[in-house]
């Protein structure tokens, strides 16, 4: 299945070319200039985003070598966060050859001695906060100051 979803997956991207002018209002779809420059200033204001580059066999040609690509990474998640404080990290347990899992294997409640011993988290130095300057905050905005998302 999935090999048949990469095979269509490369005929549509075949023959679809890539675009020259924006239709973002038309069809939601941005040009390779506007996906950069909202990449540059996501990765401005939202920290945990970040450029890739790929592997060099999947690079695209109308995209910078080292902008292939947003990740985010160290994203606080609530739903983990509850499952680390009420100890159902170790939830799973496989059962089996075929894959299964069982639900909350090995639960343990989490005591008040335990939170004790939690460390907390430090507070951000202002030292260690980046603030760009103009000039860069220019570079970030440029191509996207016209653009109309709502």
């Amino acid at each position: 299945m999935t090999s048949i979803h990469s095979l269509i997956h490369k005929v549509a991207e075949h023959l679809n070319p890539v675009l020259k002018n924006s239709k973002f209002k038309e069809t939601g779809v941005l040009t390779p200039e506007e996906f950069v420059a909202a990449g540059e200033y996501l990765v401005f204001k939202c920290p945990t985003w970040s450029w890739e580059k790929g592997y060099p066999n999947k690079r695209r040609d109308y995209l910078p070598a080292d902008q292939q690509f947003l990740i985010t990474r160290n994203v606080p998640c609530l739903r983990r966060a509850d499952q680390m404080v009420f100890g159902i990290d170790s939830e799973m347990e496989q059962v089996g050859d075929d894959g299964w899992v069982a639900a909350y294997a090995g639960h343990k409640s989490v005591s008040a001695q335990d939170e004790d011993e939690i460390e907390e988290i430090g507070d951000i130095d202002e030292a260690d906060v980046q603030v760009p300057s103009a000039k860069e905050i220019e570079r970030l905005t440029k191509g996207v100051e016209g653009v109309d998302v709502g």
